[in-house]
């Protein structure tokens, strides 16, 4: 978790969003898969259930870059039922 959370602090906007992006997937697989193999009645299955929501995931997104991006970020927090593959592909126009 300290590994996925600590991604904003280390990122710069120098740096290309893909790249940032790239990290933020690696890090949630990573976390994903180690709440993989919990009993049903586990802290880490609960944890497990709450990764697979598409929502969690994009907003952790968001979350991490607030702080880079404001504007954007504000901007697409007022898109209804934006998933994370939309979210993702607006990302990579901040890029360009």
């Amino acid at each position: 978790m300290h590994a996925l959370f600590g991604l904003s602090q280390t990122f710069t906007t120098t740096e290309p969003i893909s790249d940032f992006l790239d990290s933020f997937e690696m890090e949630w697989e990573r976390l994903y898969q180690l709440t993989g193999s919990s009993s049903s009645n586990s802290c880490r299955w609960t944890l497990r259930q709450f990764l697979d929501h598409d929502e969690a995931k994009r907003d952790f997104l968001l979350a991490s870059l607030i702080k880079h991006y404001p504007n954007p970020v504000h901007n697409l927090t007022t898109k209804e039922n934006l998933t994370y593959v939309e979210l993702k592909s607006r990302l990579f126009t901040l890029s360009t």
